[in-house]
């Protein structure tokens, strides 16, 4: 029975990896009808408010008091980098290039990266292999002229900086003190992102008010029944398998996106874009695999769901 675990987890896991590839998708719908932080802080607020009524026992929003003044300091950045860089340049990316080329880039094993800079952890052989593998392959999906490096694509640059934000997000996750339960940070951190994306979106003079029409209300509904549930889900899952394991899993994201994007879009990547997110993907699992200590690993309403 033990034994079983971690092989449910697993299949959680392809469960969790297929939720994040239609990701792209219900941003790449929304954005006809809404604007980027717009779509964003409604699908979140749907998330939580169904979290809220269907796992409660999950939502710990009474003990948010408990949190000091020194961790909402911290949630501030990391809901800034979470959500304003990591969501908003997810949705720009969605709609600007291949959702392919999108999941190929989030692969990007950008958590190391961070633990490198972030806290001086000393990254074995293999991973520092994975590392420089994986920025090879982004060169191959983010260049379009390799005689010129500044010939990037715009939506790989918005895919990248989405990267970047939601991995910041993820890492700085070590800052916080350890005895607060998870569960309770979840649910600041959504309410703290939330008012990040309000504020954004005030101040980037979006519309508060849209056509609901069924077909956006279906999309939204969707989107945030989505998020909650991929949420509750991998809070299940990642706590029965490895660091390893589990980034190698997720990695497989790009394959759902890929099939996802052709059957509804008829989007296929070039070769040299497809080899490119190969070649990431590996890179990505050998920085897993090569990791000496996985990090912790949060469950959110909304950040980890949006792009590994």
């Amino acid at each position: 029975m033990v034994a079983d675990v971690p092989r449910r987890a697993i299949f959680l896991l392809f469960i969790v990896t297929l939720g994040y590839a239609c990701f792209g998708v219900i941003a790449r719908e929304l954005a006809r009808e809404l604007a980027v932080f717009q779509q964003t802080y409604l699908r979140t607020i749907i998330a939580f408010g169904l979290a809220t009524i269907f796992f409660r026992s999950w939502v710990s929003i009474l003990e948010l008091k408990k949190i000091s003044p020194r961790d909402y300091a911290i949630l501030l950045l990391r809901t800034f980098m979470g959500y304003l860089f990591g969501v908003g340049f997810f949705v720009l990316a969605a709609t600007t290039t291949h959702l392919a080329n999108v999941s190929f880039i989030c692969a990007l094993p950008l958590t190391a990266a961070w633990s490198i800079l972030l806290f001086g952890e000393r990254p074995s052989a293999v991973s520092v292999v994975g590392l420089l593998t994986s920025t090879v392959g982004l060169a191959l999906v983010t260049l379009q002229d390799f005689t010129n490096i500044l010939s990037v694509g715009r939506g790989e640059v918005y895919a990248f900086l989405s990267a970047l934000g939601f991995s910041f997000a993820l890492v700085s996750r070590r800052y916080h003190r350890t005895e607060i339960d998870d569960r309770t940070l979840s649910a600041a951190f959504v309410l703290v992102g939330t008012g990040w994306l309000l504020l954004a979106s005030f101040v980037a003079g979006e519309p508060l008010t849209f056509h609901a029409d069924a077909r956006l209300l279906g999309v939204l509904l969707f989107g945030g029944a989505l998020v909650a549930l991929i949420s509750w889900i991998q809070s299940i899952a990642f706590r029965n398998v490895s660091g390893a394991i589990s980034g190698s899993v997720l990695t497989t994201e790009a394959i759902f996106a890929l099939g996802i994007a052709w059957a509804l879009y008829g989007e296929l990547p070039s070769a040299q874009h497809v080899i490119g997110g190969l070649v990431i993907v590996v890179g990505a699992v050998l920085a897993a695999l090569g990791q000496r200590r996985a990090g912790p690993r949060i469950p959110t309403l909304s950040l980890e769901t949006e792009c590994s």
